[in-house]
């Protein structure tokens, strides 16, 4: 309520971490199991500093405190349950940053940067992509996403730049994929659009899952029509009949349930699977496509009726939450 903000604080935290001297015998023997770790792996000096060592190392520290003389093999995994679960923590921070980095998708408060940098050991160049931004408590962050060795033999200026874009277009959609789902009703709408009818850049999969919502929603229009199509004429019938009209020939009776069997409504839905198949065969001049897919539906609502109701049905989403926006 003032403003302040507040943080729990870990039980650890109110405890200085046990300060133990050990003897020269043993910070000996560390050394030494040091250096041999270093010289017959060839690993650098450094690596004894490194941050995520260090906490690995009190981690184990702390577990040994715990149970007493715990043996290391019963704390440290080998390689293949390294290896193997690394894709399963990448996949938890991957959706952890998707879901950080949507909000600020939302409020335009992202940056992506390219980034280009050479290894002057290995004389490798490697192409990256961070995304920075401002989450909702104003904190700035920034995010590694990518980083791909650039092989071109060509190292012109030219060749990088072509090359970077192409790099960064596809990394850039790899990015977007995994941060919106895109569902039928999206396809449908790109469908719908005659610039982009035949979903060009979507999978056989895509299209047939499109096609199968676009069919069974024209299915659901035409069962609406005919039942509209059958109250209309029963309230026609009947006012009629209230002005003492001439009755109209007999025809031959029905129960009310046969209007509403599926055999009634069998031809309407191949007409649906015309009105689909039809709009894929039309010849449309691209130069005469606007970017508002309504004026082309208006124009062919009486040649392709049902998908025009679609259309509008689709189409009058928006796009956004927001009207502002």
């Amino acid at each position: 309520a003032n403003g302040t903000s507040t943080t729990q604080e870990c039980l650890t935290s109110f405890f200085r971490a046990k300060q133990t001297s050990l003897k020269e015998s043993e910070i000996m023997k560390i050394k030494d199991l040091q250096v041999e770790w270093i010289c017959q792996s060839i690993r650098p000096f450094s690596i004894v500093e490194d941050n995520g060592l260090r906490r690995l190392i009190q981690e184990c520290v702390s577990i040994d405190d715990r149970y007493e003389n715990v043996n290391v093999d019963q704390v440290l995994r080998d390689a293949d349950v390294t290896a193997a679960h690394i894709s399963k923590l990448a996949e938890k921070h991957r959706a952890r940053i998707s879901e950080e980095l949507l909000k600020p998708l939302q409020n335009d408060a992202v940056t992506f940067c390219p980034y280009m940098w050479s290894d002057p050991v290995y004389q490798v160049s490697y192409l990256g992509i961070t995304a920075t931004f401002v989450n909702d408590q104003f904190e700035f962050r920034s995010y590694d996403l990518c980083c791909s060795p650039f092989e071109e033999e060509d190292k012109t200026v030219e060749s990088i730049f072509a090359v970077s874009i192409r790099f960064f277009r596809l990394r850039l959609l790899e990015l977007l994929e995994s941060i919106f789902v895109l569902e039928s009703i999206h396809f449908a709408a790109t469908f719908l659009h005659p610039r982009y009818r035949y979903l060009r850049k979507c999978s056989n999969a895509q299209i047939n899952a499109c096609k199968s919502y676009v069919r069974r929603h024209l299915k659901e229009i035409s069962e609406r029509e005919n039942l509209k199509h059958v109250l209309l004429t029963r309230e026609s019938e009947q006012t009629s009949d209230q002005n003492g009209a001439p009755e109209p020939p007999l025809k031959k009776k029905k129960r009310f349930s046969e209007e509403y069997k599926p055999g009634d409504i069998g031809d309407e839905y191949g007409e649906t699977e015309d009105e689909v198949d039809k709009y894929l065969s039309m010849r449309i001049d691209p130069e005469l496509v606007v970017d508002n897919p309504l004026v082309f539906w208006k124009f062919h609502q009486k040649n392709l009726p049902l998908l025009s109701k679609l259309a509008r049905m689709i189409h009058c989403i928006p796009a956004t939450t927001a009207t502002v926006e």
